[in-house]
C-alpha cells in the first residue's frame, strides 16, 4: 500500500486510515486476499475490539483484534468483481476498548499498529497487465510504500540526459499520484523493481542491455516480475527532447 503521511497507528476508541489504490484491467478481474498484519496495545479487550475492512465504501468484514505484543495475520477473501479497475478506496476502521481501564486519560493508550511491509493485497497472477502509460499507477509500492524510480544513462555524468529523463518521471509520478518517490541514477539496465527508465539511440540502448529495442521515434513498457521498465528510442538527442 502507498504511504501515508498521516502514520500507520489507528489510536484511541475509533480510528481509521484510507489507502488509493489503482489496480489494473487484469488486476481487478481476479480474485484477490487482503493480507494485514497488526500489533495492538497489551490492555485491548478482544471481545470488545474489532477491526473491519472496507473497499469502495462497502463493508467486507470484521475481525477481532486480539494482537497483544505480536503482529496478528488477518486475510480476507475478495471475490472477483469487488475491486474495480482504476483508483479503489481501501479502508479500515478499528473500534477498540480496555480490559482493565475505562478513563478519558486510558484512552490515549488504545492504539493498533499495521505493518506495512506485511499489509497490502495479493493476486494469483501476479502480472500487472499494462494497457497504456496511466497504467503505472498499478506499480506496488516497497515494503514502507514508497515508489522506486530508477534512470538508466549510458554517462551517469551527463547533465542534459539525466535533466530529461526526471523531467519525464516528474511527469509519470504527478500524473499517477505517485507521493513517495525514491529515484535512482545508474549506468545499468539490471532489472530491478518499481520503474526503469531507459532513453537513448539505438546504439546507446543496446549498449545498455536494455530489454526492448523500440523503433525511433517510440516508446514501449517492458513488465517484468514487479518490476517496468520504460524503453523510449530516438536517433539523437533532439528527438529525445
Amino acid at each position: 500500500l502507498p504511504a501515508l503521511a498521516s502514520g500507520l497507528r489507528l489510536a484511541g476508541e475509533s480510528d481509521h486510515r484510507e489507502w488509493p489504490v489503482y489496480l489494473t484491467r487484469k488486476q481487478a478481474g481476479q480474485a484477490a486476499v487482503f493480507e494485514l498484519a497488526l500489533t495492538s496495545a497489551v490492555s485491548v479487550m478482544p471481545e470488545g475490539s474489532n477491526l473491519r475492512l472496507m473497499i469502495n465504501g462497502q463493508t467486507l468484514a470484521e475481525r477481532q483484534i486480539h494482537a497483544f505484543g505480536q503482529p496478528q495475520k488477518m486475510l480476507f477473501d475478495l471475490p472477483a468483481g469487488v475491486l474495480q479497475p482504476g483508483v479503489n478506496a481501501i479502508r479500515l476502521a478499528v473500534s477498540q476498548r480496555h480490559r482493565v481501564a475505562c478513563d478519558p486519560a486510558a484512552t490515549y493508550e488504545l492504539w493498533s499498529d499495521i505493518d506495512p511491509a506485511r499489509t497490502g493485497l495479493r493476486f494469483p497472477d501476479s502480472a500487472l497487465g499494462l494497457e497504456s502509460l496511466p497504467d503505472l499507477a498499478a506499480l506496488a509500492p516497497d515494503g514502507r510504500g514508497a515508489n522506486r524510480l530508477r534512470i538508466v544513462l549510458a554517462d551517469v555524468s551527463d547533465m542534459k540526459a539525466l535533466s530529461r529523463a526526471v523531467g519525464v518521471l516528474t511527469r509519470i509520478a504527478r500524473e499517477t499520484l505517485i507521493t513517495q518517490p525514491i529515484v535512482e541514477v545508474t549506468g545499468s539496465a539490471q532489472h530491478s523493481d518499481g520503474l526503469t527508465l531507459i532513453m537513448g539511440t539505438p546504439d546507446e540502448l543496446r549498449a545498455l542491455g536494455s530489454p526492448a529495442m523500440p523503433q525511433p521515434g517510440n516508446l514501449t513498457l517492458v513488465e517484468n516480475g514487479s518490476g517496468v521498465t520504460l524503453v523510449a528510442a530516438e536517433l539523437d538527442p533532439a528527438g529525445l527532447d
